[in-house]
């Protein structure tokens, strides 16, 4: 069973943890760490994979690249790596990047990852037992599947956060100047 730790609300680490899935033991204040990464192509695509019908949460939905909870001791950027390469076997080292962006959903902090490179579908190493297929999506595709309810409810506004900040750093729009 997966185990999670528990931050405060300005996410620092507690002394708590929890097992997966059990958010209700969460105490107001109290939350987990999720991480996601959106993969972009030269085509402004959206590397899009679809859930297996087998999964307690969301089957037979599309989703973004990967996803996961990040489990007890590992940092977001060592979840997604591990994430990226259990379900898509592909490697990315995020040592050295920084979360895009952190949400919050209900009880959970999420890190977002953005990723612009030009992978070949063809050579990923899907986990079948999580994945069914993956694609290139654009963001119109995106919301479209969203709105047809067959791709993960996430709101239009963090799709077109993703899209919108797939070649930008942080909130100015020519980066800090001295």
């Amino acid at each position: 069973m997966e185990i999670l730790d528990v931050y405060d609300k300005y996410k620092n680490l507690t002394n708590k943890k929890i097992l997966k899935n059990q958010y209700n033991e969460l105490e107001n204040g109290e939350y987990t760490l999720f991480t996601y990464v959106a993969i972009f192509n030269s085509e402004n695509e959206m590397l899009i994979q679809k859930r297996q019908s087998n999964l307690d949460r969301h089957p037979n939905l599309w989703d973004i690249s990967a996803s996961g909870n990040v489990l007890s001791g590992e940092t977001s950027d060592e979840a997604i790596e591990r994430k990226l390469f259990e379900e898509l076997g592909h490697s990315h080292k995020f040592i050295e990047d920084v979360p895009y962006i952190t949400v919050n959903n209900y009880r959970t902090f999420g890190d977002v990852y953005i990723i612009n490179c030009d992978i070949d579908i063809n050579n990923l190493r899907l986990d079948y037992n999580k994945v069914q297929n993956v694609t290139w999506a654009s963001k119109d595709e995106i919301l479209q599947l969203i709105e047809e309810e067959k791709f993960i409810p996430y709101t239009e506004g963090f799709i077109e956060l993703l899209f919108f900040n797939k070649n930008i750093r942080g909130v100015l729009k020519n980066g800090w100047k001295k």
